[in-house]
């Protein structure tokens, strides 16, 4: 995420083949646009939850 955020360019899913139509993906090739947040979010089995929020300060 923060590459993405630094080189301005959203990677496709990797093994995307039948999206959901109602939602925007990013399929073949990376779309080149400015980034200004991203949102990582962690679950895990035990209950724990943590999200890291982004910024692009450039």
């Amino acid at each position: 995420m923060a590459l993405s955020i630094k080189a301005g360019s959203i990677p496709p899913t990797v093994g995307l083949q039948n999206p959901v139509h109602t939602l925007r993906f990013v399929m073949n090739n990376p779309i080149d646009l400015p980034i200004n947040f991203g949102l990582i979010n962690g679950f895990s089995s035990g209950g724990t939850f943590v999200s890291l929020v982004l910024k692009n300060i450039t």
